[in-house]
Order: structure tokens, then C-alpha cells, then sequence
């Protein structure tokens, strides 16, 4: 009998042990046991990694949204009505949230693809599950739960990606997370359309009390109105902007289960993604009419700068090519690499052909930063035979990684548009320089037959 020690108490726990254990007979190999023993990365790391994005896409979104708010008074010409003479229903009271959100959804998906992974990769990035609706093991669990961590070490044994992944979450099957998924998203739903209906409340109440000197008459249907079409289009930003990617991931990977479960789960999940993409493409058809795709995928991945650009139309389908490559090519690791950087080669081969009119870097150096993480993640192919060592270094990297551009290309940056906006007002740099907001001014145009000649 052979006894080995090794300390996993230390302050350094993001990290994956491997180990191989071998017995020779007379110089021939006997037997031969490999393991990989990632150790749990206990509560102070998890609560970091689960709390630090998400407190950075609140701050994005609050400070954006409070810029966006200060612009607007500001302005005292060329306002339109849409629903009101102030903002377009379809514009976003919190600017720069979904952005955020996509990238911190994109860290949680590709670290669910088919490839082996250092353990500590997908425990660290498992922590951004709340991002694609995963609260691990609730509403339904059908008393079913992977152990996730036993004796301080996670504990797994799976052969796809996103069953992986649920293991190293101690979450329920696949299955029952699909259906967790779409029942958290219309929780979420819910809970905007309450939020909504209380914020108009107490707006209304508080225009009903009169105030000195003031004549305004309060027209409560037409008031109403323009409140039924900001929560329809909030409504229709959730699931089609938020929440697309993840749910149509999640819900083309049932397809792989159809075996096991009952036909009519694969027909439900298959038809929810039909039924958003139809939505979307209604969606993005509607708002080009008026060239106000900008309102409602607010500095989204996709930039635009014209109505009659077909090619930019075709960039809003993309969540879906990537949806299919993380969901329903589980059983490929390299087939969904390859369809994932295909996918940012054509949203920079977009941005190219539109250069000339539209400098997008910001969107530009998002989708470089994408397409080498994926293309570093070609080290994590079985077939590429990396040192396991070499392989934690990689993710040590792409971590780094994406904690960089967590930080400057979100919190950076909207305190930038911020200071840049305070130094306006303050009349240290141009006004229009300033203002970024193009299309908050830009007014629909619509030709009515009596000034037609």
C-alpha cells in the first residue's frame, strides 16, 4: 500500500491537480490511473466571481442610463412624438446594461462548450450562471442533484459540456434546467411588468397633487397608453435582447436528450426557438422602417448606419448561430469552435465593409477579443494533446482576459462618457463632441399625402 499527501488548504485555490499514477512490473506498465482533482474554490472566490460582474453590469447600466436621462433634458429642439415628446418608447432606461450583460453571458456559455477544460475554468466561470436564467437547482429539481463539491473536491463525471458544467454547479439534469430557464425568464418578465406598473403609479399620483403656479391637465388615457407601450417594448427587450442567447442555447440542446424524455419537450423547445426568431426578425423589420434599431439594441453588438443595409440586418441572427454551436453541436467540441469563430469573423467582416461610414471600434475590438478566446480555446481539444499544465496557463490567461475587458471596455468606459458629459456642461469640451447619442435626436420621417407635391 502507497499513501500520498497533498495540502489543499492554501490561499491559492484556483487551481486543477493532475495527477497520474502508474505501476511497473519489471519495467512493463501494469496499470495506469490519471484524474484531474480540481479543489472546491471556496466562498470568498465564488462570492467574488458571482458578484464583481454583476455589480459591474448594475454600474454600466445606472450610469449610462443616468447620462442618457441628463442629455435628454438638455435638449430643447428637434424633439418628435412617438409616444411622447420626450424619448422613444423603444429606448432602453438602462442603456448599456445588455451589453454588458451579452459579454458576461458569452464567459458562461463558451465555458460550457465540449472541451476539457482545467477543472478550476469551469468552476470559476460556473459562478456567471445567473446570467443565462441558471440559479442552479430551483423552481424544479425533480429530487434530483448533482453532489457538485464532496470532501472539499468537485465531483464530476459527464461527457458533454453543459452537463459538465451542471455537475461543477451541483445543479439538477439538463432537462430540468431548460425548464428552470424558461420559467426564471418569465419570473423576470413578471417582475418588469410589476415594476413597471408600480413606477406609473406613483408617477400618476404624484402628477394628480397640484403644485403652485401649475396648469398642466393630466390626460390619464393617453398617459396610460404611452405607459402600455414603454412595458411592451421593455418586455420585448428582455426576451429578445437579454435573455436570447442563453435560451436558445439551452433550448437547442434538448434535441440531444429526445432519447430520454418525451417527444413533445424537443417539439416545445424547438418551436420557442422558431417563435423567437420570428419575433426578432418582426422585431428589427419594424424598427428599421424609422432607422431606430439603435433605440432598442442600444450599443449592441451590431452597430447600423443605414436603413438599406441588408448585411447589418443579418448580424441580429447571430445570437442564433451561436445558440445552435454551444446547444446542439455538444457532441463536437472542435464543430462548435469552428462555427463560433466564424461567427466573429463575420460580424469584423461587416464592420470592414462599413468602415468607411461607421468607425465601430468599440464593437471591433469586442469581437477581436472573442475570436482569440475561442481561437485559445483550440488548446482544449482532446485531439491538440496539451500539457495539462500548459492548458491551465491558458486559462489563466483567458480569464485575465476577460476580466480586462470587463473592467475598460464597461466600467472604463461609461465613466468616460460620464466625465466627458460633465466636463460638457461644464464647457471644457464641445457639446456635440460630447453627446454620443446620435439617434436620440434623429426623428422618424413620414411623409403625410397634404405636403406631398
Amino acid at each position: 500500500m502507497y499513501r500520498a499527501s497533498y495540502s489543499l488548504d492554501h490561499a491559492y485555490r484556483i487551481n486543477t491537480l493532475a495527477t497520474t499514477i502508474r505501476l511497473r512490473l519489471n519495467d512493463t506498465d501494469i496499470h495506469c490511473n490519471a484524474a484531474n482533482i480540481t479543489p472546491y474554490i471556496g466562498a470568498t472566490a465564488s462570492g467574488v466571481l458571482k458578484g464583481v460582474p454583476l455589480a459591474i453590469m448594475i454600474l454600466t447600466g445606472v450610469i449610462n442610463g443616468a447620462v442618457m436621462i441628463c442629455r435628454s433634458r438638455g435638449r430643447r429642439v428637434f424633439r418628435y412624438e412617438l409616444a411622447n415628446a420626450s424619448r422613444d418608447p423603444a429606448e432602453s432606461y438602462f442603456p448599456g446594461l445588455g451589453d454588458c450583460l451579452h459579454y458576461i453571458q458569452f464567459i458562461f456559455l463558451t465555458g460550457c462548450l465540449t472541451l476539457s477544460y482545467p477543472g478550476f475554468f469551469r468552476a470559476s466561470v460556473g459562478e456567471l450562471a445567473w446570467s443565462s436564467l441558471i440559479l442552479r437547482n430551483w423552481p424544479v429539481t425533480h429530487s434530483f442533484i448533482y453532489p457538485g463539491v464532496e470532501d472539499n473536491i468537485y465531483a464530476v463525471n459527464a461527457t458533454y459540456g453543459f452537463e459538465e458544467m451542471a455537475q461543477y454547479l451541483g445543479a439538477t439534469t439538463m432537462s430540468d434546467l431548460w425548464t428552470n430557464a424558461i420559467v426564471n425568464l418569465a419570473l423576470v418578465l413578471l417582475g418588469v411588468i410589476v415594476a413597471s406598473q408600480l413606477v406609473w403609479l406613483i408617477k400618476s399620483a404624484w402628477q394628480l397633487f397640484p403644485t403652485r403656479g401649475s396648469t398642466h391637465i393630466i390626460d390619464l388615457p393617453t398617459e396610460f397608453l404611452t405607459h402600455i407601450q414603454h412595458m411592451g417594448w421593455s418586455v420585448a427587450r428582455v426576451l429578445l435582447n437579454y435573455f436570447l442567447h442563453p435560451i436558445v442555447a439551452l433550448s437547442l440542446y434538448q434535441p440531444l436528450l429526445a432519447t430520454w424524455y418525451p417527444v413533445y419537450r424537443t417539439f416545445l423547445a424547438v418551436s420557442f426557438v422558431a417563435a423567437l426568431a420570428v419575433s426578432l426578425a418582426f422585431i428589427v423589420w419594424y424598427l428599421v422602417k424609422d432607422d431606430r434599431q439603435n433605440n432598442f439594441f442600444y450599443k449592441g453588438a451590431y452597430p447600423r448606419n443605414s436603413s438599406h443595409d441588408w448585411l447589418s440586418d443579418t448580424l441580429y441572427m447571430v445570437p442564433f448561430l451561436r445558440g445552435l454551436a454551444i446547444g446542439a453541436l455538444q457532441t463536437s467540441g472542435l464543430g462548435q469552435i469552428l462555427v463560433l469563430i466564424s461567427c466573429e469573423l463575420f460580424i469584423l467582416s461587416c464592420l470592414l465593409w462599413n468602415w468607411r461610414v461607421q468607425r465601430a471600434w468599440r464593437h471591433a475590438c469586442f469581437a477581436t477579443v472573442r475570436l482569440v478566446i475561442v481561437g485559445m480555446s483550440c488548446a482544449f481539444l482532446p485531439r491538440a494533446g496539451v500539457h495539462e499544465g500548459n492548458k491551465a496557463l491558458v486559462g489563466y490567461f483567458i480569464i485575465s482576459l476577460h476580466a480586462a475587458v470587463l473592467f475598460t471596455g464597461f466600467i472604463v468606459d461609461c465613466l468616460y462618457e460620464m466625465v466627458r458629459f460633465v466636463l460638457s456642461k461644464l464647457g471644457f469640451v464641445d457639446p456635440r463632441a460630447a453627446d454620443m447619442d446620435h439617434h436620440s435626436d434623429k426623428a422618424p420621417v413620414r411623409l403625410s399625402p397634404s405636403f406631398t407635391t
